[in-house]
């Protein structure tokens, strides 16, 4: 049998995870390929890019899809497991479970915001918009673009959270030296405090050698739980213990709408806040956690060239 597109993927893995086991992607992937018989060429064919096998990919994107519509839950690093809605799909006997067939689910219908097309390229959004003789060439290569950037964003928010909050605190300690902040001329530039003895600070950057301006972190490592007005005040109060007046507060969820109203119209401290969804989207920005996996050079005709050639 030939290599299955992505959605081809989606309802045998479903199958495979039926077992109420935990999956490891490398095992779904091997898994797959003896189900479906794959030759050992078909196993080791590779993207364009060269860093992963083609089937690899598909099961990436398949994982994700069935994600997305409920049907499978990471529950570890590179790992599934089906869910309650994922078993009651398996129950009514699909034949196939493509794209275009999750869009019943609502959160997976509103994350896509329009009717997905099946199709065998290697990232989905490449079939799907391929269907709409609307776009223009660069237009779909931005939203595939997009996708992609939207799949990784959702691996890194998992991952994160999979971690331990002292891993967390790192990574926003990592993410805001790497957006320039902190003394670049001297060691020390950052460091995160002892547990212990944090007084209600988990981090602190000097923004110079002496350490007469400094931003003071504080980082939450929560899955669901939201971030309250009462948290920011005592954020607050702890830059008040330390005569500071900037702060930069992270969470892994969201702030609540209380929150953020008191830090734009109440505090007098400068503070920021960066809940899961920017935390990631900076990560990304900046390359923390995350590496470049090909760049594409595209070819314009040099117009400047011609024009001599008329003159």
């Amino acid at each position: 049998m030939a290599l299955p597109t992505y959605d081809q993927a989606i309802l045998p893995i479903l199958k495979l995870l039926a077992d109420g086991n935990v999956w490891a992607a490398r095992q779904i992937t091997v898994t797959l390929a003896d189900q479906l018989g794959l030759t050992e060429e078909e196993r080791q064919e590779r993207t364009p890019s060269g860093k992963q096998t083609v089937l690899r990919s598909r099961v990436h994107w398949a994982t994700y899809y069935a994600k997305r519509a409920g049907l499978l839950e990471s529950t570890k690093r590179g790992a599934y497991a089906i869910t309650d809605r994922g078993r009651a799909v398996l129950a009514e006997r699909p034949q196939k479970l493509d794209a275009e067939s999750l869009l019943r689910f609502p959160e997976f219908a509103e994350w896509v915001g329009k009717k997905v097309a099946s199709g065998d390229a290697e990232e989905p959004l490449a079939a799907e918009t391929s269907s709409d003789p609307g776009l223009t060439p660069d237009q779909r290569l931005d939203q595939a673009f997009a996708e992609i950037k939207e799949s990784v964003a959702s691996d890194l928010l998992d991952r994160i959270l999979q971690g331990t909050w002292a891993f967390f605190e790192r990574v926003v300690m990592d993410l805001l030296l790497a957006m320039g902040y902190g003394d670049r001329g001297g060691p020390g530039a950052g460091f995160v405090t002892q547990r212990s003895r944090d007084e209600g600070i988990d981090g602190v950057i000097k923004q110079d050698p002496l350490g007469l301006e400094n931003i003071y972190l504080q980082a939450k490592h929560y899955t669901d739980k939201s971030v309250g007005r009462r948290e920011i005040q005592e954020f607050a109060g702890s830059l008040d213990g330390h005569r500071a007046h900037k702060g930069v507060f992270v969470t892994t969820s969201r702030f609540s709408v209380e929150a953020r109203e008191y830090v734009g119209k109440t505090s007098s401290k400068r503070i920021v806040l960066i809940d899961g969804q920017e935390l990631v989207r900076l990560m990304i920005r900046y390359g923390v956690g995350v590496s470049e996996e090909r760049n594409l050079s595209i070819p314009r005709i040099d117009l400047d060239y011609f024009d001599a050639d008329s003159g």
